[in-house]
């Protein structure tokens, strides 16, 4: 455990990243949150009292409304604005477009004449370029080569053409997957059925979509839900809402949750009705038949059936392991509709996993690494296996 601390420990000062497994850690004189993932605030309770927990707006909003940690410890940080702590001077700077969780953090541990540390978590982002940096802590969810799941944004066009087509299309799943329907385009699709408005769309179809995953539509009385991977899965959720033209709704709870991202865009998609909407907010581990045919009976008068979209960076199927070192490809999968696996759990519910994950995948982190001029790099996540790691690490920067 002693060793897993150490490479949580940013060098040269009392601050540590994403440890909060190990109760209150000596001489850690900070905490930092990353992101709001529970591999990453794991051992984080309202019970915590060890030092101050250094985080964006955002994550701390979460931490103090879900983990229930007292405000006293909580200090937020600005995004993209150097700010003193302690004597060292940090900057949040956003890895996604929309920032959502602080995804990298950029501390000056040493004087003017040194290089910076740096703890990035899931892309570039310009301030890298033309900087030579001392350390880099890399979120290494996904630092395997099985995990070269397709791009982000194709599982996202591929998502929103099997909704056009089975929705607006009226086209059946099985056809759809079974690639009856592939390569068509999807404005084409949407002005054959006489669209370009919201009515031609709403007449159509319900959607519904879920807190980690799952979106639910048909044609007339038709409902599929997008099961959303926590949090960090709202622009699948927003992405499935605006192809739709429909609003969103979540139970109070979760509505609580999405208020506290502070997206003004999402705010606006969010009803209180749940028939008013064709997207709908739930827990990933309400997507089974049980909960899903209680759900479908209660809208019963305006949806009859039930596709649930569950994405998950789990979800893609690893590639085997190569016969030899070296072997293995980090080219990232390829994904279209008919990589769509149904499952069917009655003759009107069926569930979609997508390969999706807002963790950068292998070949996302691979093309990090090979970009960046840096002395040392430290992984986060499955750090058991920083040796292995290490080696892989060096080969990449070898390469770049």
């Amino acid at each position: 455990m002693e060793q897993w601390v150490w490479e949580q420990k940013l060098p040269g000062t009392g601050f540590t990243i994403d440890a909060f497994s190990y109760g209150a850690i000596e001489g850690c004189s900070a905490y930092f949150l990353s992101h709001f993932h529970s591999d990453h605030y794991g051992g984080l309770t309202s019970k915590f009292t060890a030092g101050p927990i250094y985080c964006s707006k955002v994550t701390a909003n979460l931490v103090k409304s879900q983990l229930r940690v007292d405000a006293e410890y909580i200090k937020e940080l600005p995004m993209e604005t150097p700010i003193e702590v302690q004597g060292v001077t940090v900057t949040l700077i956003g890895m996604l477009v929309k920032v959502l969780y602080c995804g990298l953090v950029l501390i000056n541990v040493l004087d003017a004449n040194h290089c910076p540390a740096l703890l990035p978590f899931h892309t570039a982002h310009p301030v890298l370029q033309n900087t030579r940096l001392k350390s880099v802590y890399l979120d290494t969810t996904y630092c395997d080569a099985r995990y070269a799941f397709p791009n982000q944004q194709l599982v996202l066009e591929v998502v929103q053409q099997f909704i056009l087509d089975v929705v607006v299309k009226g086209r059946k799943l099985e056809e759809v997957v079974a690639g009856e329907s592939a390569g068509r385009n999807m404005m084409r699709q949407f002005l054959e059925m006489g669209g370009g408005g919201a009515s031609s769309v709403l007449n159509l179809l319900g959607v519904g979509v879920a807190e980690r995953g799952s979106c639910l539509c048909r044609d007339l009385h038709d409902w599929k839900r997008a099961s959303v991977q926590e949090l960090s899965i709202m622009f699948l959720l927003m992405s499935l809402a605006k192809a739709l033209n429909c609003k969103v709704f979540a139970e109070t709870a979760k509505r609580r949750i999405l208020s506290q991202l502070e997206d003004e865009e999402l705010d606006s998609m969010i009803t209180t009705n749940p028939l008013d909407a064709a997207v709908h907010v739930i827990k990933i581990g309400q997507l089974n038949k049980e909960f899903l045919e209680t759900k479908l009976n209660s809208v019963a008068s305006k949806y009859a059936r039930i596709i649930a979209i569950r994405p998950t960076g789990w979800t893609h199927h690893p590639r085997a392991a190569p016969a030899k070192p070296g072997q293995q490809s980090d080219e990232p999968a390829g994904f279209t509709l008919q990589s769509i696996k149904p499952t069917r759990l009655a003759h009107n519910i069926h569930v979609i996993p997508i390969p999706y994950s807002e963790h950068s995948s292998f070949t996302e982190l691979k093309a990090f690494v090979k970009a960046l001029n840096v002395e040392q790099i430290i992984p986060t996540v499955n750090i058991s296996k920083h040796e292995m790691m290490k080696g892989m690490f060096d080969s990449w920067r070898s390469e770049g």
